[in-house]
């Protein structure tokens, strides 16, 4: 009975799954033939010499449960049920007596055996229709005429049906310890029900597949991205992701836009295009400096401050005249005048920091409300000096399409102007233009310049009269 014990006990052992592995478990049930005449007489069923000699196998039942360990192992424990009248000693022939055909039948008795062992096959399991395997293992029997422990080894075919559901083939010797007279053979076809997760292998092996499909995807995406950010579509030089004129080469100093007089003001900006001029006047020439273009300058070598490029009566010296009391009347006519229009370059720069922390919501042309002080300080300095007229230039980095941005600047540049008319200012006074991303002053690579590019430009001028 002691045996007995230790075989129960490692059965159970065989049963605990080991941490980390995921294991399937499958019930089976089989219909066995158990063969004593072989191993006790020496003619086995390719043995016989002669026809009249047959092979007497009892009919038994024997259920197992298989326990995966690896991708071609299985613990596996059965318990079979049968009824026979066994030999007890090497003297005894009942056994063999109750074979025979004319003998009578004899009182036949119960037979319990309890099997432990391993199955190992020779193929993956999954992968084939049938897979070759081998069986070894040990067991202990219950019979009323003798009980002991046995050993056994033998092969067997395992036979895939669905996912859940094999068959299984298996012919075992099992080698009596006790008692070697009591040697047997044991054949046994049936079903076997797998339920539960697969083996440890196979899971471990999807999970590989499924990682080398990630890295594999990864490493395309990666490529391909580089291969967007490094693509130059006009071969300028410039790659697309920074070039404003994708189809069409041109110059770095425009963000890739052809400058044919290379005057720095791309030729879908300039006003003149074949000739060199300033940026002040829009790629026209201007010999003095002041925004107008000779072309339509009064005044060409003149700096003026007046929309025809002439400088305004004020700035202009008046002539000496020898006449004292004429002196006398222009001197009083500045002494009762009670203030001077404020300095446009003053007024400039005031507007140009007061410009510079207008902000408008991501996307839109809402102004953000800490915007409203500063545009209240344009307010005031055009409030001031009812001379002064002002150009609002609206302007948008590079980040999305070259239509939309140029829509998004011109609803800027026109928020801004409906809130100086809003504030009282003359809507005479005000013109608003929006230029889209045509006029980086910030390299547009890098978020601090694209956020220097997003900005609404104040230009004061006094027209002329």
């Amino acid at each position: 009975m002691k045996k007995f014990f230790i075989l129960i006990w490692w059965s159970i052992c065989l049963s605990i799954p080991v941490r980390g592995q995921e294991r399937s478990t499958a019930i089976g049930v089989h219909f066995a033939g158990l063969d004593f005449y072989g191993p006790q007489t020496g003619n086995y069923l390719l043995q016989q010499t002669s026809p009249k000699q047959k092979l007497f196998w009892d009919p038994a039942i024997r259920f197992s449960v298989q326990r995966s360990y690896a991708k071609q192992i299985d613990f596996t424990f059965a318990l079979l049920l049968s009824s026979l009248v066994m030999p007890a000693s090497k003297n005894d022939t009942a056994y063999l007596v109750s074979k025979q055909p004319s003998s009578k039948v004899k009182q036949q008795i119960g037979f319990l055996s309890m099997d432990a062992g391993m199955l190992y096959s020779f193929l993956p399991k999954g992968k084939f229709i049938c897979t070759p395997q081998a069986a070894m293992g040990v067991g202990y029997y219950f019979h009323k005429m003798n009980n002991g422990v046995h050993a056994y080894a033998g092969l067997g075919l395992h036979i895939h049906i669905s996912r859940n559901l094999n068959a299984g083939l298996q012919s075992t010797y099992h080698y009596s310890v006790t008692n070697r007279y009591q040697t047997y053979l044991q054949h046994a076809i049936g079903l076997l029900y797998s339920f539960g997760k697969p083996a440890t292998t196979h899971v471990k092996q999807l999970k590989r597949n499924s990682e080398s499909e990630i890295e594999h995807t990864q490493v395309q995406a990666t490529a391909a991205l580089k291969e967007s950010v490094s693509q130059d579509t006009d071969n300028d030089g410039i790659p697309d992701d920074q070039d404003n004129c994708i189809t069409e080469p041109g110059r770095k100093e425009t963000s890739g836009c052809p400058d044919k007089d290379r005057d720095g003001v791309a030729d879908k900006q300039d006003l003149c295009p074949d000739v060199k001029g300033s940026k002040s006047a829009r790629g026209c020439p201007d010999a003095d400096g002041d925004g107008v273009a000779d072309a339509t300058d009064q005044c060409p070598e003149v700096f003026g401050k007046g929309p025809e490029g002439c400088p305004l009566p004020e700035d202009i010296e008046p002539a000496k005249s020898s006449n004292t009391d004429t002196i006398a009347s222009e001197n009083a006519a500045v002494t009762e005048k009670v203030e001077e229009p404020e300095n446009l370059k003053t007024a400039t720069e005031k507007v140009g920091a007061a410009a510079a922390q207008i902000q408008f919501n991501s996307g839109t042309a809402y102004i953000h409300p800490s915007s409203y002080s500063a545009l209240d300080t344009i307010v005031a300095v055009l409030k001031k000096d009812h001379l002064l007229h002002v150009d609002i230039e609206g302007h948008t980095d590079n980040t999305g399409g070259e239509k939309q941005n140029l829509l998004l600047s011109q609803q800027r540049a026109d928020a801004c102007k409906d809130y100086l008319i809003k504030a009282g200012i003359d809507e005479k006074r005000i013109s608003a233009i929006g230029y889209g991303d045509m006029n980086p002053i910030a390299d547009n690579t890098t978020e601090a310049g694209r956020k220097a590019n997003r900005r609404t430009a104040f230009l004061l001028f006094i027209p002329g009269p």
